[in-house]
């Protein structure tokens, strides 16, 4: 019988589980709003208000989907809620309905009121998107074109439980057979049936596509149509234009009052608003969506107070989606009001319309002059400002775990995992939707910039770890306040936003990282202040980092591994299906292509007692392929505490590339895309709490944090051939203790 390694055995169930889901990648584009009142201009700033000023809150404080399935690598689909909602599932060992209210009622805690939730037209077997069958998995909605009575009852159930909490809901339809109208109208009328008079329902979104696309006219088809906002911006003549106004015009005759029907106009691309030429669109060139959304309105005779505009609004730089038009930039933030302004301008004010921003975000994360938190309080105080009734931030979480890590991923409010933790911009949102914002934004232009009375920070003294206050007073509100803390925290790389007191001074309280390389000494954060206008300001204040020196034993078990033989005194080894260890100045792996599984490990002969801070380089070598069948474990680094495992490892499985991270409690992991062959891990433990983080390049990046026993723990590092035949090489170099006592004596 074969031997299978210790430490590489508990992957094998975890990763069929991980990856027992098709995975989907959410769409979104951009959105924005209108013109009220003008206050009288402040000329010079005022001290810090002795009054409050009355804060409002918008009437719709929304969040798009989708619910997270805790405890798994992806999901929940809509179409996993529909089929399993009173079902337990074993992710999490509770129903799903039940999942689904704590989230929901972590959601109403922070003031959301609304949740979009995207229905998509769903094949009944799964596939591949791409032409002609461009397959819609069944996970991700209700079955075209006839919705499963399992389906309907559950779209139900869910409008109950979602009431309960004080929430209502943005339901989008998603359908991707425009053309189809027959079965469209049985696929509509079957979910439109169940809940147009649920109180639950705000508004409902028709989007989509026609199937496919010829766009070369040979017959065959040469790309799927889009599952995300209809066509619009390519004119009247659309499929989707056409599409959106037979479908509103059917929902009505359902009963469902024009109020609650639209359809998403994107906001904010260049490339509409300047109307680009493009021959595949309604008279060669592109389209206002937001006239085109008019137009169907106009067309179907709904008097102006029983419209609601859907808009789709990401703030972004004006040029952001320009193409190679001649275009003079913007920052996002005026370009938004340029293009609330515009929306207006073309269906009218003071006429009774309502105007909803359906989605609302930062559209392109990788531009770093702004950031989501900044776009967050912008859109909010223009909604508020302009005559918008509400908006739905992307996202609540991300749909799967290597999101997280992406461009962007930290827009979620909530990163995937079990904990009910959440990302900073959590703190900006809960405000915004709990407190609201004052209301006396001064609407009038000024060029004065604005003037900081005093900063401070609380303590002045901080280490790792530590909790750091930042505070401002500048005697106005409505200002963009925020600092930049990369020389203080390696790990802040983005705008730190200070929150709006609403009495001219602004706070934030910021954890410093546990893995910052800012070396001690005296920092200085840079603090930038901008007002509505784009007027800005900028000052400093100093703090001192002062980390205390490491807890280290006198001769701590680092190793460079220098010289041909390991350290007996610090290592053993564990060999399984042939796989060999040796050492020429690093440790050299090897699996072996004789057995199907094969696999090695270096364990230490020593131990840590509490808590540690720990890393190994890696590189990857000979061999590294994708493999016919099974996976491989490229590089692992992980922990044994309590008799359980967590780990990291560079993993190739199915012709996917990721540093991928799992434990053998349960089926919780973390990833991202990555085909890097080098690199360093670490791995922190502080109390009860592990942090599994990695280095390709771009610095420390927490892949996964756990609860863990504080107890002995014991590291390894190793490689391994899962069931693939596969003889690979990995190497490992420079094991460091950054801080921690062990059991070790030389």
């Amino acid at each position: 019988m074969k031997r299978m390694s210790l430490f590489f055995l508990p992957a094998l169930l975890l990763l069929s589980i991980a990856y027992g889901c098709a995975q989907a990648t959410p769409q979104f584009i951009p959105t924005v709003s209108p013109t009220p009142t003008a206050l009288a201009p402040t000329v010079t700033p005022l001290p810090p208000t002795e009054t409050p000023i009355p804060r409002v809150l918008l009437p719709i404080r929304g969040v798009i989907g989708p619910f997270e399935r805790r405890g798994s690598g992806a999901g929940y689909f809509e179409g996993q809620i529909l089929n399993g909602f009173t079902d337990v599932d074993p992710a999490i060992g509770t129903t799903i309905a039940q999942e689904v209210s704590l989230q929901l009622d972590a959601m109403h805690s922070m003031g959301i009121n609304t949740i979009w939730i995207t229905l998509s037209a769903a094949d009944a077997e799964p596939g591949v998107f791409v032409p002609p069958a461009c397959t819609v998995n069944p996970d991700l909605g209700p079955l075209w074109p006839q919705p499963t009575e399992m389906e309907l009852t559950n779209l139900k159930l869910l409008f109950d439980l979602i009431y309960s909490k004080g929430i209502q809901v943005t339901l989008n339809l998603s359908n991707t057979h425009m053309e189809d109208r027959p079965n469209s109208e049985i696929w509509l009328k079957s979910i439109l049936e169940a809940v147009k008079d649920h109180p639950a329902l705000e508004l409902v979104l028709f989007g989509g596509d026609v199937h496919t696309y010829d766009y070369n006219g040979d017959g065959v088809p040469d790309a799927c149509g889009g599952r995300a906002e209809p066509t619009l911006g390519m004119g009247p003549d659309s499929g989707g234009s056409k599409y959106v106004e037979w479908a509103i015009g059917y929902a009505h005759s359902l009963g469902l009052p024009y109020r609650k029907l639209s359809a998403e106009a994107i906001l904010g691309a260049y490339i509409d608003v300047a109307q680009q030429p493009n021959p595949y669109m309604t008279d060669g060139h592109f389209w206002n969506p937001e006239a085109v959304l008019k137009g169907i309105f106009d067309d179907l005779g709904i008097p102006n107070d029983q419209r609601t505009y859907a808009i789709s609004f990401y703030e972004q730089h004006k040029c952001a989606v320009a193409s190679d038009l001649p275009c003079v930039d913007e920052n996002p933030h005026q370009w938004a009001i340029e293009t609330i302004t515009r929306l207006f301008d073309i269906i009218g004010r003071n006429n009774g319309a309502r105007v909803i921003a359906v989605e609302a975000g930062y559209l392109t994360p990788q531009v770093t002059d702004w950031n989501f938190e900044l776009a967050m309080e912008s859109l909010v105080w223009i909604y508020q400002n302009y005559g918008v009734e509400g908006c739905n931030f992307w996202i609540w979480t991300n749909s799967d775990n290597s999101m997280d890590l992406g461009p962007g991923g930290n827009s979620a409010i909530k990163p995937r995992g079990l904990d009910f933790a959440y990302n900073p911009i959590k703190d900006i949102l809960q405000q915004l939707y709990t407190q609201g914002q004052t209301n006396d934004l001064n609407l009038t232009p000024d060029a004065i910039p604005p003037v900081f009375a005093s900063v401070s920070t609380t303590p002045t003294i901080v280490k790792n770890g530590d909790t750091i206050t930042i505070s401002a007073s500048l005697g106005e509100t409505h200002l963009f306040v925020w600092a930049d803390m990369s020389a203080l925290d390696s790990d802040r790389t983005t705008q730190v936003v200070l929150l709006d007191q609403g009495d001219g001074t602004y706070t934030r309280q910021v954890p410093l990282s546990l893995w910052n390389t800012e070396q001690n000494g005296v920092k200085t954060l840079k603090i930038t202040a901008m007002d509505f206008w784009s007027n800005t300001a900028m000052t400093s204040v100093q703090v001192e980092m002062n980390n205390p020196a490491p807890a280290l034993d006198t001769v701590p078990p680092d190793d460079n591994f220098t010289g041909d033989v390991l350290d007996p005194g610090k290592w053993r080894t564990d060999l399984a299906g042939g796989a060999t260890i040796a050492q020429d100045e690093r440790v050299i792996i090897s699996t072996s292509n004789q057995e199907k599984y094969s696999a090695g490990t270096v364990l230490p002969t020593w131990e840590f007692p509490g808590d540690f801070d720990a890393q190994v380089d890696f590189q990857i070598g000979e061999g590294w392929m994708n493999p016919a069948e099974g996976h491989l474990d490229g590089a692992v680094f992980g922990v044994t505490i309590g008799g359980q495992s967590y780990w990291i490892t560079r993993l190739m499985s199915g012709g996917r590339e990721t540093v991928f991270s799992m434990n053998s409690i349960d089926n919780i992991s973390g990833e991202m895309v990555s085909s890097a062959l080098t690199g360093k891990y670490r791995l922190i433990r502080t109390g009860t709490r592990l942090f599994i983080l990695f280095d390709v390049g771009a610095g420390w990046q927490r892949i996964i944090s756990k609860t863990v026993p504080s107890g002995p723990a014991q590291i390894y590092f190793g490689n391994g051939s899962i069931f693939a035949s596969q003889a690979f090489t990995t190497y490992f170099d420079n094991f460091h203790i950054n801080s921690g006592f062990t059991s070790y004596k030389p």
